[in-house]
């Protein structure tokens, strides 16, 4: 159980990062985007 634990606070972990990088790309491109329509 605490194995079990352990591996899926690491997924979960990754998982977060990755979703934090992707919303931080869409925010790059959404400035991007609006600073180039202005």
């Amino acid at each position: 159980m605490g194995a079990d634990y352990w591996v899926s606070r690491e997924i979960l972990d990754e998982t977060v990062q990755l979703v934090r990088g992707c919303a931080a790309l869409a925010g790059v491109s959404m400035a991007d985007r609006l600073g180039g329509v202005n």
